[in-house]
């Protein structure tokens, strides 16, 4: 493949454009620290690639959980855009759940604190970060390993069905909670107590693999911290996810069926990543 000069995908046009300016966080000053970042990158992208939907409940005929479980099929079925807005800070990645990618632009205020670019493209996660750091460049493409353990290893396991369906049993309770409007949109509300230790538990245990050593107790906490303990989803008259509110971050979910607007990347210009 011939070296092509990244393009930067297309944006949706929102009422937030104009985003105020943001200073860039401080970089990491250790080799930890660095993980640390790239860590929460690797597991932002995964909850973007899953959608965070973890429910299962009541599981009787035609309930709650199973009409919810429903859309996210439907609504994972090709190419879409999830605009996510938390903190002030809005950020589009561009999904297509069937061929297994996800690309996002996330700015300074982001999930890691400091601009980068995370794209997970079949078997490869590349990330970009947009800040020189320690033992990372600004701008270059990285490499995260997929296989085994680690961080990329969660990737892989979020376009695992049988992975998917456990998360999606999961969930504590899904009630219905009546009819709604979004943005003139018909939907109907449900909302999701998640049971955080379980999903917790297997996220780690994907993480960890067939090694013997055990993660760090802050990777629990962390990640544990980044689950809200009840979600709302909203899905519209065909059957789609349209908004989802875990009361720190809106999602919504559009443009389905637009093809996505992917850079192409210089496969021998990408480096291993520092750590993983």
């Amino acid at each position: 493949m011939q070296p092509i000069q990244d393009q930067a995908p297309q944006q949706v046009d929102t009422p937030n454009d104009a985003a105020q300016p943001v200073q860039p966080a401080p970089a990491p000053k250790s080799k930890r620290g660095l993980y640390a970042l790239g860590g929460v990158a690797v597991l932002a992208a995964a909850a973007i690639a899953v959608g965070f939907v973890a429910f299962g409940g009541n599981d009787t005929a035609d309930s709650p959980a199973e009409r919810l479980s429903s859309a996210v099929d439907q609504t994972f079925q090709g190419p879409m855009r999830v605009t996510s807005v938390k903190d002030g800070a809005e950020t589009t990645a561009q999904i297509d759940h069937s061929e297994k990618t996800v690309y996002t632009d996330s700015p300074a205020s982001g999930p890691a604190g400091a601009p980068m670019t995370t794209f997970l493209r079949d078997d490869d996660f590349f990330i970009r970060f947009g800040q020189e750091s320690p033992g990372v460049e600004a701008g270059k493409w990285y490499r995260m390993p997929m296989e085994g353990q680690g961080m990329g290893s969660m990737l892989t396991k979020a376009f695992d069905a049988e992975f998917i369906a456990l998360l999606l049993d999961s969930a504590q309770n899904v009630e219905e909670a009546g009819p709604d409007t979004v943005e003139g949109i018909d939907t109907t509300r449900y909302v999701v107590t998640m049971d955080k230790d379980a999903v917790v538990d297997m996220t780690l245990d994907v993480m960890k693999g067939d090694g013997d050593g055990e993660l760090p107790e802050e990777m629990r906490t962390g990640m544990a911290a980044m689950l809200p303990d009840t979600t709302q989803y909203w899905v519209d008259e065909s059957g789609k996810l349209i908004q989802e509110d875990d009361g720190e971050q809106v999602k919504r979910y559009h443009d389905f069926g637009v093809p996505l607007d992917l850079p192409e990347i210089d496969e021998s210009a990408v480096e291993p990543m520092p750590f993983g």
